[in-house]
């Protein structure tokens, strides 16, 4: 066998891997679901509305709606009072962003990964990562980072505009 008829035994195969990677990056994307608008939080704590939009690319979320505006010990807007940084205690709840950084999952076209929630009863910030149900609720589950296979905290919300 010539040295040319091998050279051109080799390229065969390498041309053909070349021509898949091509037709996989050629592949249609599955584009993400649509979860901007504003969702009902679940009970117990069905108790705000928050917008989902996009902000940088990513997906956020504020509160726009609170059932109490008012805190009851002291008549005055609900601030957040909980946070963990002493400076952001005077903030407002109404219009605070809870949700940032979330991006479509590749693997599952109505999941959002890499994500964070801020839970302003404690005061702290958990990983979170979302997922569009059948039924067009979404699922929201905030978890201590690097535990992101234990139980954590999970509702359901409900689109309401």
């Amino acid at each position: 066998m010539s040295f040319k008829k091998i050279i051109s035994l080799m390229c065969v195969p390498f041309f053909m891997f070349s021509i898949f990677v091509w037709a996989q990056d050629a592949a249609p994307k599955a584009q993400p679901a649509d979860v901007t608008g504003v969702w009902l939080t679940q009970k117990p704590e069905k108790n705000a509305k928050i917008k989902i939009f996009e902000c940088d690319g990513r997906l956020c979320g504020e509160i726009v709606w609170l059932e109490s505006l008012t805190d009851p010990e002291t008549g005055k807007p609900k601030l957040d009072k909980n946070n963990k940084d002493e400076s952001l205690r005077t903030r407002p709840l109404m219009g605070l962003r809870l949700l940032s950084d979330f991006q479509g999952d590749p693997e599952n076209p109505k999941g959002f990964i890499n994500g964070h929630i801020y839970n302003p009863e404690d005061g702290d910030m958990y990983k979170c990562k979302m997922e569009l149900q059948a039924d067009g609720t979404l699922k929201v589950k905030g978890f201590v980072e690097f535990l992101m296979f234990t139980p954590g905290k999970e509702q359901i919300w409900k689109k309401v505009g």
